[in-house]
């Protein structure tokens, strides 16, 4: 059985600055605290990288990215919350990742779910996500849709559901939390209990092996880089 654990609810959209695009983008991360979280010092969180792990180098995207050889510059990493719990804010969070899809990338990794508490929200969440991967697949050829991380079966089965339509490939990581080989719960490291549950350096490790054997799967004659 599978702990309950209350996730820290992210900041708000206005309050994460949209990072920089440059030209030659070969991959972009859209998610949420997972993939990025700007410091947060009330909740002990100093860091601007996925959350938490101990250094921008060891969270899941850019341990995918040297996997890949794609550098910094290559990359398009942003916080999308509050896409997943608020409908308002849908079709400007999707009309934000316009210049972003015009540079058709090669590789496009949506991680998005973990905030979709009550059914109304998970509702609203299985439209908006049909929305932004049917966008997201029109533009790159190649789009991949991770699972949630505190395992919410409903989600998931959304989540999956339109990868099915839309051509997408669904990455499941919803076993990692409670595996016993995470050593990532075995000693505290932050005092404030939804930093606390997100995936440090084991958890962050096994997020891009995930990503990077569904890229090659998909891609078998891809040369990373």
């Amino acid at each position: 059985m599978h702990r309950m654990i209350t996730p820290y609810l992210d900041n708000k959209f206005e309050l994460h600055e949209l990072p920089e695009l440059h030209q030659g983008l070969k991959i972009a991360f859209v998610g949420n605290s997972l993939t990025l979280h700007a410091p947060g010092i009330e909740i002990g969180w100093h860091h601007s990288h996925g959350m938490a792990a101990s250094a921008t180098g060891r969270d899941y995207a850019h341990r995918l990215m040297r996997q890949l050889r794609i550098e910094p510059r290559q990359a398009y990493i942003r916080n999308f919350y509050p896409f997943e719990s608020d409908t308002t804010v849908a079709d400007n969070h999707i009309r934000s990742l316009h210049g972003v899809l015009l540079q058709q990338p090669a590789v496009m990794v949506i991680q998005l779910g973990d905030n979709v508490r009550t059914q109304t929200q998970l509702d609203d969440f299985a439209h908006n996500l049909q929305l932004l991967v049917y966008a997201a697949c029109t533009f790159s050829p190649n789009v991949f849709c991770v699972s949630t991380w505190w395992p919410r079966p409903a989600t998931d089965s959304v989540i999956e559901q339109v990868c099915q339509l839309q051509g997408a490939q669904y990455v499941y990581i919803g076993d990692l939390f409670d595996s016993p080989l995470n050593v990532d719960r075995a000693h505290p490291t932050y005092a404030h209990i939804g930093v606390e549950a997100h995936p440090k350096d084991w958890g962050m490790e096994q997020i891009s092996e995930r990503l990077f054997r569904a890229i090659l799967g998909r891609l078998p004659g891809m040369t990373p880089g």
